[in-house]
């Protein structure tokens, strides 16, 4: 195992410096006062890693990638097999370009080509276009709306700002939602929903006039944003060459008025405004290039790394590359919890053989009726709220009664 520089070495680039601005925003979450608090925890994280002698000209996605090689080098391996995902793609794509004569095979698991750690917000809206088609043809779902995508839009347009006097953010509820979406399965694990169909669930309830689960959400936004990142420092000089390349006019459509949820890039974009120019800020700007015999896994419903531009962009240089795609499923979290036997049937194969062998796979469209939703952790909390309030009244009158007989008991007679 070999650690990523900025993350698992002696110097680590951890900024609570943006974790504490994240926290102290105020108003709406993606306004010019909460932006500008955010802007300036990137810039102070940055200035004091400085003054501690932390260079940070050297932190950078090549960089990393050339530690994987003099440590393959080092231990005396020949070429060798990638397996990465999500942001690990991009690292899996500079490796076959600065050393393909190291590499094997790779398998890229929600591919990200140069340019997109910034998302297409009006693209992520066009892809709730799918989950509408997957809705109607659910009952449980084509129940609650005829047509999703407006529903949706209805409810953007007139987004509610309070639940029984209990404040909402909206730019904190779109910025979660777009996260949500990224994952077509609920991770069992979590303490609250986090997927796609958790997130429709919520706006649907909101369209039905219950925003109680908007509620939750917003609330939960405070703790959760500010940690959303477990290296602030390392994200903002791995993913910094995307966000400098943005020209004025791509900045202003980072956040569209005519979008549903549209993605939270701008945010990503005022932390990136302070923080230093690294070595490789202008390298591999667009896709190169590659021979590597390299298999690309990528689900209909991802939408942090779409499947529009993995087949536009990615597969087009890939003289040998070979898209598997799997139907209505998200973004990696989606791909590990499902379907094991077919995964591995996969993913040994190519490695083993250079063939693919995705015949276990089978479509496994999302589960609208949400079990756990936010509206129904709001309503036992309430329940638990009430049952632990009627405990303590309970409690408080048995103890005046008993204080009531003793002090009847101890009056002179």
């Amino acid at each position: 195992m070999v650690g990523y520089r900025g993350v698992d070495g002696d110097v680590k680039l951890d900024c609570p410096e943006v974790s504490d601005h994240i926290a102290a925003a105020k108003g709406p979450l993606m306004g010019p006062h909460a932006l500008a608090s955010i802007r300036a925890g990137a810039g102070l994280c940055a200035a004091r890693l400085r003054r501690q002698g932390v260079d940070l000209a050297g932190y950078s996605m090549p960089q990393t990638i050339d530690d994987q090689e003099l440590a393959r080098h080092a231990l005396g391996y020949g070429p060798i097999d990638l397996l990465g995902g999500s942001y690990g793609t991009r690292l899996e794509l500079i490796y076959m370009w600065r050393y393909p004569a190291s590499l094997r095979r790779v398998v890229m698991i929600g591919a990200n080509p140069p340019g997109h750690f910034v998302w297409n917000a009006k693209l992520t809206d066009s892809k709730i276009a799918r989950y509408a088609a997957l809705c109607a043809d659910d009952r449980y779902c084509r129940a609650r709306t005829a047509d999703l995508t407006a529903t949706m839009r209805g409810v953007s347009a007139n987004m509610p700002t309070d639940w029984m006097g209990i404040p909402i953010d909206p730019d904190r509820v779109r910025f979660l939602s777009f996260f949500m979406l990224h994952e077509s399965i609920d991770p069992k694990s979590a303490p609250v929903p986090l997927s796609g169909p958790a997130a429709i669930d919520m706006w649907l309830d909101a369209a039905k006039g219950d925003a109680s689960g908007m509620t939750l959400l917003s609330a939960l936004s405070h703790p959760v944003l500010p940690h959303l990142i477990n290296n602030w420092g390392e994200f903002l000089a791995m993913g910094y060459g995307d966000y400098a390349r943005l020209t004025p006019a791509q900045v202003d459509d980072l956040t569209p008025k005519d979008v549903i949820i549209g993605a939270p890039s701008r945010l990503f974009w005022e932390l990136a405004r302070d923080w230093p120019a690294n070595a490789d800020r202008d390298a591999y700007p667009a896709m190169q290039p590659s021979d590597i015999d390299t298999l690309v896994i990528s689900g209909t419903l991802d939408f942090t790394t779409p499947i529009e531009t993995v087949r536009s962009e990615l597969m087009p240089k890939l003289s040998h590359g070979r898209l598997v795609t799997l139907a209505e499923l998200g973004h990696t979290a989606s791909f590990w919890r499902s379907q094991s036997a077919a995964r591995e049937r996969l993913l040994e194969t190519f490695f083993d053989k250079g063939q693919v062998d995705s015949s276990l796979y089978v479509r496994q469209p999302p589960v609208f009726r949400v079990s756990n939703g936010f509206r129904v952790l709001v309503h036992r909390m309430l329940i638990f709220v009430v049952i632990a309030a009627g405990a303590m009244t309970g409690v408080i009158w048995l103890m005046v009664r008993r204080q009531r007989r003793r002090n009847r008991a101890i009056q002179p007679r």
